[in-house]
């Protein structure tokens, strides 16, 4: 039994690496694609329509492979587990897509490599999402993400730094250094995954637990999870306002606020530094009242700044804005951590549940970058977006009102370590808090000398 343990241990001290470094190295593409590639394409097209279109006609094809993938990756048995073989292969299809945005010409070859990225994306992101809990066991993968999470921030900022010293607007000569950058962290991040990542013994089992269900019995268990179709949709609203904006950002920067590449790259920085802190504060609010309230407050709060920008005129106070909205947002989430993660479908299943969710979700954050796109069109104005952004907010928060939970409040610190009634996934006391530590098994609670199981579903 020591031998097993020692030899879990490494496995998932491997594993960990391998995830950490996998972080750091797509962290630049996340930077890419949130910002450049709107750029590049707006040097093609003047339309905001065709931008917006290029950015998003990839949710018609992976708003159907969300769950296949998700559907393949419960039920892949191999050498390399279910879920590696997923990520590595999406994110080497990555980089050459990312690679060629930087020699591709014309608008509708960009395009092309835009949705061929974006659909290797859905296998990346399927695999690393439904990867943490086979490997690090569902009692303790939360903390295990966000130190992975954390891992990501610092390549982030080393990556806007060159591209702020290698970007000129005005000579897109000097651009190809960014997509380049991105590509080779993609394939260093493949790399990290299909060496040093590894699942658990245990989730052969749950292969095969998985291949007994199907998408009607998933959807259904679901729906019947607690708060399940109030926190759906209101997430879905929720990355709706994100997408009214986030495909049009880059061009609206860049015209209204007169904020080239460069800039918006060291806004980014300064954005990433303000948020990181202020986690702290958003924390302690976390626990300073009910995750109802939070919720609501968040999303009205965020539709206020929302329609705050149609005003403003200068990069630093949209850094000032963006920065404004963490608090409360980083509280709202924290207060719901326990409730999100009931609703994280079992390890056997999760890439099914996952790709079921985040399909229509897709579709919805879809209609809303094509609303603000057309918006821009008929009005002439890049403000817009931040209207289109605020009423789905506003509709987020009325949709949060009716979450049904209960009057406490959230202590997350306490959940974490497992030492509340409700904090612990299967009900119990959790005493082995050492992420890298303990043996995954298949079964349904934890167990003893930080050993913990997946959960096999009731028969």
């Amino acid at each position: 039994m020591t031998a097993q343990l020692t030899s879990a241990h490494d496995a998932r001290r491997r594993s960990f690496v391998g995830l950490t470094l996998a972080r750091m190295g797509f962290r630049p593409f996340t930077l890419v694609s949130e910002t450049y590639v709107a750029l590049l394409l707006a040097t093609r097209v003047h339309s905001a329509f065709a931008i917006t279109f290029a950015l998003t006609v990839h949710r018609y094809v992976t708003a159907v492979i969300f769950p296949v993938v998700g559907r393949l990756s419960d039920r892949t048995t191999g050498r390399f587990g279910r879920r590696v073989p997923y990520m590595a292969l999406g994110l080497v299809v990555m980089a050459g897509a990312v690679w060629s945005l930087s020699v591709l010409p014309g608008y509708w070859l960009l395009v092309a490599a835009i949705v061929l990225a974006r659909v290797a994306a859905v296998f990346h992101s399927t695999g690393q999402f439904t990867a943490t809990p086979d490997i690090f066991g569902r009692s303790r993968w939360v903390r295990a993400a966000l130190t992975v999470f954390v891992a990501g921030i610092l390549p982030g900022l080393l990556t806007a730094g060159v591209i702020r010293a290698t970007w000129h607007q005005n000579d897109p000569s000097t651009w190809a250094v960014t997509f380049r950058l991105a590509a080779i962290g993609l394939l260093f991040a493949a790399v990290a995954v299909a060496v040093l990542v590894r699942e658990a013994p245990a989730s052969r089992t749950a292969a095969a637990i998985a291949a007994r269900r199907s998408w009607r019995e998933e959807l259904a268990d679901l729906a019947d999870r607690p708060n399940a179709k109030v926190i759906v949709l209101g997430t879905a609203l929720v990355l709706a306002s994100i997408a009214a904006f986030t495909r049009l950002l880059p061009v609206w920067a860049e015209q209204v606020l007169h904020a080239g590449g460069n800039h918006q790259a060291s806004a980014s920085v300064v954005i990433v530094l303000g948020s990181v802190l202020m986690i702290p504060p958003g924390l302690w609010v976390s626990g300073r009242a009910r995750p109802r309230t939070l919720t609501v407050a968040a999303c009205v709060v965020g539709a206020a700044l929302a329609a705050a920008h149609v005003l403003i005129t200068q990069l630093a106070l949209f850094v000032v804005l963006a920065v404004a909205a963490i608090p409360l947002t980083v509280a709202a989430v924290a207060s719901l951590v326990p409730v999100l993660v009931g609703l994280v479908p079992r390890s056997d299943n999760a890439g099914e549940g996952f790709g079921l969710v985040a399909g229509p979700v897709a579709v919805v954050s879809l209609i809303a970058s094509y609303l603000s796109a057309v918006l821009v069109d008929a009005t002439g104005s890049y403000r817009v977006i931040w209207i289109v952004s605020a009423v789905f907010l506003a509709a987020a928060a009325l949709v949060y009102r009716r979450l049904d939970l209960p009057d406490e409040r959230t202590d997350l610190r306490a959940y974490l370590r497992g030492r509340s009634s409700r904090s612990s996934l299967f009900g119990g006391q959790v005493e082995d808090q050492d992420v890298l530590a303990g043996e995954v098994l298949r079964g349904g609670v934890p167990k003893a000398e930080g050993t913990f199981e997946l959960v096999e579903p009731e028969a």
